[in-house]
């Protein structure tokens, strides 16, 4: 996601480790993530095997997550 959208430091800044490790603060990187794959589930809920990994592997859907 980096490599294709790299001015999302601008509102995702590197967190300060030490206060993420000490849970005074979330990692944006880890909540965006989270996001993706929440959205993700919701989708792929009543599929088969079948069907989920043709909409995995398809390039499409995943610049659709990342979008």
């Amino acid at each position: 996601m980096i490599a294709l959208y790299p001015e999302i430091g601008q509102y995702l800044p590197a967190p300060d480790m030490d206060q993420v490790l000490s849970g005074k603060t979330n990692n944006p990187f880890y909540v965006l993530c989270i996001h993706i794959i929440g959205i993700h589930c919701s989708r792929i809920i009543f599929l088969d095997d079948i069907k989920r990994v043709k909409l995995e592997n398809s390039t499409d859907y995943q610049k659709e997550l990342m979008e």
